[in-house]
């Protein structure tokens, strides 16, 4: 048995790549963030990007635990860096930037 989360045949129905920066604005309500805010249900963050949010947020004394678990109840989901579905979806050239 193959486990799709490493398979690149099982598509992503996410919408959209998050990097650290777009997450950190939206959680520290920096200019932009707002917009990031709509697109949680159909986002996806590396787990380096989100290595990188939990660092800064910890360096801000903000806590962190439950941080991820609120975020994935909201749709966005946290991938493991090698995980090939990550990588066929953000070589995908109908992929969006945020406005």
């Amino acid at each position: 048995m193959t486990s799709s989360k490493n398979d690149p045949s099982q598509s992503l129905s996410h919408q959209c790549v998050l990097d650290a920066s777009a997450l950190l604005a939206l959680l520290h309500h920096e200019p932009g963030g707002e917009s990031v805010r709509p697109h949680l249900p159909d986002a996806v963050i590396s787990s380096v990007n989100w290595a990188e949010v939990v660092q800064k947020c910890v360096a801000r004394n903000v806590r962190v635990e439950g941080l991820r678990g609120d975020l994935e109840s909201l749709g966005m989901q946290v991938l493991p860096f090698l995980d090939a579905r990550f990588y066929s979806y953000t070589s995908n050239p109908s992929a969006r930037n945020l406005p």
